[in-house]
This record gives structure tokens, sequence and C-alpha cells, in this order.
């Protein structure tokens, strides 16, 4: 199913209200395509390295991809690329956490051969490669990615862990200002550490990060 154009400039701009509408009414699903390359809504969520992309991200992750469902995370685009080797091509740290909790898979390759970590070690720095680097090892152990949140945290609706990485490797999830948020509905918590709604429910696994 092709989505309307309205509805592919509403996820490219991230117009939060318009999509949440959509989805409400059924005008947008989650296995609706672009008419450009063949693009699902969890590619275009993570082609920009931004907090705002990250929200729309999680939010859809929270509220629709189950244990059922979470194969839509490795559908491909017209030239066989997941939303996982999008986010490496962003280098957006914050998706490719999102997406491996939530059941996408990292050794899927490319047409070409190549995985997500190949993209990784070739167009990130250190720091980040050696993020995913361990990220990828806890995945082949059955460990899921810590989820964390730095110093700003709005949400809505859905309750996430807020938890503070241990390394000196800044995440890009939500680091807008108060006014940024607030205009995308969001409201602000104080002092509370609420618990992520993963597929299989209950508490993030412990691992090195926590």
């Amino acid at each position: 199913m092709y989505l309307s154009e309205e509805i592919q400039n509403a996820i490219t701009s991230v117009q939060l209200p318009v999509i949440r509408q959509a989805l409400k009414d059924g005008a947008l699903t989650i296995n609706g395509r672009f008419y450009r390359r063949n693009f699902t809504i969890w590619h275009v969520a993570v082609m920009k390295n931004d907090e705002c992309n990250l929200i729309l991200l999680r939010e859809l992750l929270q509220k629709y991809i189950n244990d059922n469902n979470c194969y839509l995370l490795n559908l491909t685009d017209e030239h066989g690329l997941t939303p996982l080797h999008w986010a490496a091509k962003s280098k957006n740290l914050g998706a490719i956490r999102y997406l491996i909790y939530f059941g996408a898979d990292p050794t899927i390759p490319m047409p070409c051969g190549k995985t997500m970590q190949h993209i990784i070690e070739n167009i990130a720095g250190r720091d980040l490669s050696e993020e995913v680097q361990n990220i990828l090892a806890d995945y082949k152990k059955g460990i899921k990615p810590m989820i964390y949140h730095d110093e700003l945290k709005y949400l809505k609706d859905e309750p996430v862990v807020v938890n503070q990485p241990t390394n000196k490797l800044k995440s890009s999830i939500l680091n807008c200002f108060a006014t940024k948020f607030s205009s995308l509905g969001y409201k602000k918590l104080e002092n509370k550490e609420l618990l992520l709604k993963a597929p299989s429910g209950g508490a993030i696994p412990k691992s090195k990060y926590n």
C-alpha cells in the first residue's frame, strides 16, 4: 500500500499531530510505502539524525511494534537496504539502539554483502564505531541495547527508561529545548524514572551499559 503524498510529506517533515491522526483514521499504516524508492515509514524516520525524527521513531515503535510484527523493521527499500542500513548511513546511534531493541536484525546484508557494521566502520569515527561494536557483541549474546535519554526528558503517553551512559559518548536523543518539544505536544517529566514498553514486556535486561 502506497501512502498519499500528504501523509508522505507529514512523515518527512515530522508533523506529529498529522501522523497520529492519520494512524487513528487508517490513512497511515505501519507497513505503508513511499513512492520514492519504495521506502517504509521506518526508513524515513531514521534518515535524519535529529531529535524530532527520533521522537517519531520511538513513538511508532512503542505503540505499534511487538513480537509478532517486528519483521516490519527488516523490510528493504528498492535497493535492498533496511532501516538499520539507513540509520548507519546517517550515523544515527539512537535509531540503531531503538531498532535493534525492538527486533531489527543487524546482521542482514545489503545486496553487496555488507552489513550495517561495515557502513559504520567506513564512515563513522572511532567512538561511534566502538559503541556499535559493543551493541552488536551484546546482540550476539541475546542482550538488548540499553535505552537512555540525556538531561531533558520529554514524552507523551508512553513511558521510557531513563539511564545515564557511563561513557563519554553523548546520545543525540532528546536534546531539543523545552519550547521545541512543547510545540510538538510533549510534556516535561521532572525527576521520574519510568519503564520502557518493549515488545516482550518487562524491564530492560541488565547489560554492561547499566
